[in-house]
C-alpha cells in the first residue's frame, strides 16, 4: 500500500515538474505574457492523466515486472518516447478544442512547449522510479 502513496505521489512530482519546465520554456522561448499558452494548462492536465499516467504505469510494468529490465536508460528512454508520442498526438483531440491545427503544429512553439513538459515528466518519473524501487529493495 506504501508503494501505491508513492508512486501516486511520484505522478504528482512529475507533472509540477513538468508544468515548471512548461513555464521555463516560455521564460527561455521570451514568450509574451499575453499569449494565450496559459489556456493549455487544462489540456495538458488532461492529458497527463488519462494518457500519459497509465502509459507510464503500464511502461513500467512492462519494463520491471515482465522484462525484469532495471535498466535506468532504457525506461527513460520509453518514458520519453510516450510523451513525444502524446505530444504528437495533440491537433487530433479536436474535443480539447485543438482541431485548428495543421502540419505546422509539429514545429510550433505549442508543439516545443508540450515536448518539454512531457519530455521533463518522463525524466523525473523515470529517477522516482528508481528511487521507490531500490527503497523497496533494501526493505
Amino acid at each position: 500500500m506504501k508503494r501505491i502513496w508513492m508512486y501516486l505521489l511520484l505522478f504528482i512530482i512529475s507533472y509540477l515538474v513538468g508544468y515548471l519546465c512548461f513555464n521555463g520554456a516560455i521564460t527561455a522561448m521570451n514568450i509574451s505574457e499575453r499569449s494565450e499558452y496559459h489556456l493549455l494548462h487544462t489540456g495538458i492536465t488532461m492529458f497527463f492523466i488519462f494518457m500519459v499516467v497509465p502509459a507510464y504505469s503500464l511502461a513500467t510494468y512492462v519494463l520491471r515486472s515482465v522484462m525484469r529490465s532495471t535498466l535506468f536508460w532504457l525506461q527513460a528512454v520509453v518514458l520519453i518516447i510516450i510523451g513525444f508520442f502524446v505530444s504528437l498526438l495533440v491537433p487530433f483531440y479536436s474535443g480539447f478544442g485543438f482541431g485548428y491545427l495543421n502540419a505546422s503544429y509539429f514545429s510550433s512553439e505549442m508543439a516545443i512547449l508540450l515536448y518539454v513538459f512531457f519530455i521533463a515528466s518522463a525524466i523525473i518519473f523515470t529517477l522516482g522510479t528508481v528511487i521507490i524501487e531500490r527503497t523497496f529493495q533494501r526493505d
